[in-house]
């Protein structure tokens, strides 16, 4: 509550500050009530001390250690607001930082000079110059975290406070009193791959407002609508998919046998309707598929929609996604001024049924349907071709957060490949009533960071290669 109010207030440099204190304040009390609790361990300091390791050697920790020692004793931090300006085309380019006082408007940034010059020269020397947006994203930093934000800070110290309160509930066997709901929502999951709450991990795009490069007009991102159970019910009733057609769990654990559902399924709803919206399935960190139905203006607006579909895929550990909907499609040299955007007035131009499949792992995947419009508006499908190993340069957003979330970084600063984890507080997998951290986990041996995980296999594997 207290971060989600500091955040409420990032402009009002006074209120932010109070509520900032507070929320420091808040956290750092998080282990003076646990070494208050000590006597309800059998052995306290044998639990505690890898605990207290681990957060002396957090640097986000140790800041906010000596920052509640400097709110409490000095009265405030002294801290410093910045805007990060970055040009939005199909991929992000950081153009500027500014310091600046906090209640200075995105408008007027925009008339830096020395921003001004490089914009100018972009348009200049871009093609993609008119269809670009500029995002601005405020900053309030300190001494001590580098180029870390304060809420994202603070947000990466609850993640690992919380960790320690879920493990302290685990060790006691009393978890009873956290909720039973699947997204627990006061304890990130490791699904998620953030290191932070669902909710915090949006708190980026609060903090930023968005322009049009060519008009300077302020921009709302592009819609998403999320689904419904119902619509999928209405779905199977109005294109007569009837419960033969419905995926089974076992397709929905294969993107490409799930890609090819909705293949089949699209064709149906484009031959009923003679249209078909733009859709974006998404499978969570916990294999669930969701989907959006995206709506979007103009190129400028499908940017800033691939970063609300990667702010998604970021937030929940989405490892896949599938994409579906129409596109135009024609030689290169028969487009007007090589415009994608008058791709329609193109001579020899045809319509395609497109669906897009890309995971985490590197497969990408693709299926075309020409298809044509009779002169009452019926449909006619082609054949469908498949193109492999090739993903779209529009997602290239998404592409970056798997990059990031696909591997963690050893103590010794190698980066090696993300393993899945079970979550503790999971239905245990051997079937019975009791959460994984109560039921299985103490019994086995999953103190094996990630990294040591994926060099135990690598170690085992290369020993079974015979000598050359």
């Amino acid at each position: 509550m207290l971060w989600h109010q500091t955040l409420d207030r990032y402009n009002d440099p006074d209120a932010f500050r109070a509520n900032l204190n507070a929320t420091i304040e808040a956290l750092r009390n998080v282990t003076f009530v646990l070494q208050n609790e000590k006597a309800a361990f059998a052995q306290f300091d044998e639990w505690y001390g890898p605990w207290q390791a681990r957060l002396k050697a957090d640097a986000a920790a140790k800041w906010l250690h000596d920052a509640r020692t400097t709110v409490v004793h000095q009265g405030e931090l002294e801290s410093h607001s910045t805007a990060v300006v970055r040009l939005v085309t199909w991929q992000d380019k950081v153009v500027a930082r500014l310091s600046v006082p906090v209640q200075t408007r995105p408008s007027l940034i925009l008339q830096n000079p020395r921003l001004l010059d490089l914009l100018d020269k972009y348009q200049a020397t871009s093609g993609e110059a008119k269809d670009a947006a500029i995002a601005i994203e405020r900053r309030w930093s300190t001494e001590g975290l580098g180029d870390l934000e304060l809420l994202e800070a603070l947000a990466k110290v609850y993640g690992l406070l919380s960790d320690v309160v879920l493990d302290a509930h685990v060790h006691l066997k009393q978890c009873e009193c956290i909720p039973t709901e699947r997204d627990h929502p006061d304890f990130r999951s490791i699904y998620h791959r953030t290191g932070t709450l669902e909710c915090m991990a949006a708190g980026a795009e609060r903090r930023t407002q968005v322009f049009k490069l060519s008009t300077g007009d302020e921009l709302i991102a592009a819609e998403t609508v999320w689904s419904k159970p119902s619509d999928v019910r209405d779905a199977l009733e109005r294109y007569g998919l009837d419960k033969g057609d419905a995926l089974a769990a076992w397709e929905k654990l294969d993107p490409i046998r799930f890609a090819e559902k909705i293949l089949y399924q699209a064709k149906r709803m484009l031959s009923r309707d003679k249209n078909h919206q733009r859709m974006m399935f998404f499978r969570d960190g916990r294999g669930e598929w969701q989907m959006e139905v995206l709506f979007a203006r103009d190129r400028t607006e499908k940017h800033l929609l691939m970063r609300k579909a990667a702010q998604i895929v970021e937030s929940k550990g989405c490892d896949a996604v599938v994409e579906v909907g129409e596109m135009w499609s024609a030689a290169a040299e028969s487009v007007p001024d090589l415009d994608p955007n008058r791709i329609q007035d193109a001579k020899g131009r045809q319509e395609l049924l497109y669906v897009m499949v890309a995971t985490r792992e590197g497969i990408s995947r693709s299926y075309m349907t020409p298809f044509t419009r009779g002169l009452f508006g019926g449909i006619k499908l082609g054949d469908t071709h498949q193109i492999d190993g090739q993903f779209p340069h529009y997602l290239e957003p998404i592409l970056e957060v798997w990059r990031r979330q696909g591997v963690v970084q050893r103590s010794d600063g190698k980066a090696v490949r993300r393993v899945w984890e079970p979550d503790a507080l999971d239905v245990c997998f051997c079937g019975g009533p009791r959460r994984f951290g109560e039921c299985c986990q103490p019994h086995i041996p999953l103190k094996l960071n990630s990294s040591e995980i994926r060099d135990a296999i690598d170690k085992a594997t290369t020993d079974l290669l015979p000598e050359i």
